[in-house]
């Protein structure tokens, strides 16, 4: 065997370790991952208080139909935050004027970066301060929330005592090439993260999503932007779905 046989022979081996690998992943996430929508926890007696933080800079076509599902969600104690942050365009109108139609909306107006933060990472943070709830739920001004989603999201992470959960989105089609390297990415991403494993508290497994992230107020003042590799160390119960 000469020299160019024995290297497409280890190509074509580690070729079909990757297929394996894949394979056995995607068998455990359907296997131990459940979905948003098929999830069935009992109701509360009680529902804590959520509040839901929304970021937008320059998100005028998106923010106003994305926030109109967190409008219709039946959750019985829900605060919606919606920061405009240092937009150049029309979202800080558009959140005035959502927050002036619906009582549990609040609209904050991010004016100025201060030294050493990134852009999102401070509009978060202003939402973090500002919210009243125990349980916070960080998300993008480009996502839509299902109807019933709200309440199946706490109610589940009090039925399994998660201090987090992370939850992946369904992404709408854009295109052909777009969405194979979407489907990618996000093949790769929750096999090479172990999301099947996150809930265990003896896997060193930790995920966030940045369009999904769930966290009780214990988290979120502590390490909601710090290394979540560290999570699963202090005692933190996460969860993915």
């Amino acid at each position: 065997m000469n020299a160019i046989e024995i290297i497409w022979t280890v190509y074509a081996l580690i070729g079909c370790l990757y297929w394996v690998w894949l394979a056995i992943g995607a068998f455990l996430v359907r296997a131990r991952v459940p979905r948003l929508d098929g999830l069935t926890p009992p109701d509360l007696d009680v529902w804590p208080r959520l509040s839901v933080i929304v970021p937008a800079c320059n998100e005028a076509d998106t923010i106003e139909s994305a926030a109109t599902t967190l409008s219709k969600q039946d959750y019985p104690n829900l605060e919606v935050v919606l920061i405009n942050d240092r937009s150049e365009d029309e979202t800080g109108i558009i959140i005035d004027r959502i927050a002036a139609a619906d009582p549990r909306v609040r609209a904050i107006h991010v004016t100025d970066l201060p030294p050493g933060w990134l852009g999102k990472v401070h509009a978060l943070h202003r939402g973090c301060v500002a919210a009243e709830g125990p349980w916070l739920l960080l998300t993008d001004a480009d996502v839509h929330f299902s109807p019933g989603v709200l309440r199946r999201v706490i109610a589940w992470s009090v039925h399994r005592q998660l201090d987090h959960l992370a939850a992946a989105p369904e992404i709408w089609p854009t295109g052909l090439l777009i969405d194979a390297a979407v489907s990618a990415f996000l093949r790769s991403f929750c096999i090479g993260m172990r999301i099947w494993a996150v809930e265990n508290p003896r896997s060193g497994a930790y995920i966030g999503v940045g369009a999904f992230n769930a966290d009780f107020r214990g988290l979120g003042s502590t390490n909601i932007f710090g290394d979540w590799r560290g999570v699963s160390g202090i005692g933190i119960r996460c969860g993915a779905a």
